[in-house]
């Protein structure tokens, strides 16, 4: 998952207003919001006071017939970006980069430049086309949603690196996308329903750089013990659904498996000989 960091951010708002007025052309402005609405919108919606915010761009912009308002800007050294419906005033994207100070992994920042802004806009081309008008009120806010991620993960506040929480629509449904890290380059990505809190989906993989050496001189885990593992971190799963096969990953042997249980898939790795959970994804399988 390539997630959207700082110096395109940045690019993107900047090279922004010229872009807007060039799509505004044949399009009547009567009925849009303004953007001083538009920014008093993402203002709401970030909780951040005006005398807060230094904006760094502000502008009308249109992507597939769908025009919106993308408005960008900073508070206590974390970046906003809103798209905010141009008729309606309603947010159809939020992307928000709380560690503008770290200097992140760089191949986060290639990976980024050769996606381009296509997701982005598709994204908010789809969202503005359809009805997400939400209640406010019903909406947890970015705070609520990242810590519903942390508790879960085990990974204090402070703890967490590279910190990034986007609201977003899966199937009309309002929901955060929340990633982040540790010192250890433990990678945690999650999807929680922005009106419940319910977690949709999580993962968690761990750097092998970070793993120690394996050692074959040890014995290799059963997959008795294994599915033990697995079952400690879902209590109640029965031994019978969980899936196993062993495998050979960068000269590490590691079992490969899958589980069912409680309208849940998981999909895991575990080491063959430290049972360090090397790889972990559950997502509802909506049944």
């Amino acid at each position: 998952m390539n997630m959207r960091k700082l110096p395109l951010l940045m690019a993107f708002c900047l090279a922004l207003p010229l872009s807007a007025c060039q799509n505004q052309a044949k399009e009547t402005t009567a009925d849009y919001i303004g953007i001083d609405a538009a920014k008093t919108a993402a203002l709401e919606a970030a909780d951040i006071p005006s005398a807060d915010a230094d904006f760094s761009a502000a502008g009308l912009d249109n992507r597939n017939g769908t025009f919106f308002y993308q408005v960008c800007f900073s508070a206590d050294g974390t970046e906003y970006e809103y798209a905010i419906d141009a008729f309606t005033g309603v947010v159809i994207e939020e992307i928000i980069d709380r560690n503008t100070a770290d200097a992140g992994i760089s191949g986060e920042t290639e990976d980024m430049a050769n996606s381009g802004n296509t997701d982005k806009t598709e994204d908010i081309a789809n969202a503005g086309n359809t009805d997400k008008t939400d209640d406010a009120a019903a909406i947890l806010d970015q705070d609520t949603a990242l810590n519903t991620a942390l508790t879960h993960a085990g990974i204090a506040k402070e703890a967490a690196r590279k910190t990034e929480v986007k609201r977003d629509y899966e199937d009309d449904t309002a929901i955060y996308k929340i990633e982040f890290r540790t010192d250890k380059r433990e990678k945690y990505e999650y999807k929680i329903n922005a009106s419940t809190g319910a977690i949709i989906s999580y993962d968690y993989e761990q750097d092998s750089d970070y793993l120690a050496p394996t050692d074959t001189s040890s014995v290799m885990l059963s997959e008795v013990q294994v599915r033990e593992i697995v079952q400690k971190r879902v209590p109640g799963a029965p031994a019978e659904n969980i899936f196993l096969h062993l495998d050979e990953d960068d000269g590490r042997m590691e079992y490969e498996g899958t589980l069912l249980y409680e309208n849940m898939e998981y999909e895991f790795k575990v080491d063959a000989y430290s049972g360090s959970v090397t790889e972990w994804e559950a997502e509802s399988t909506g049944r």
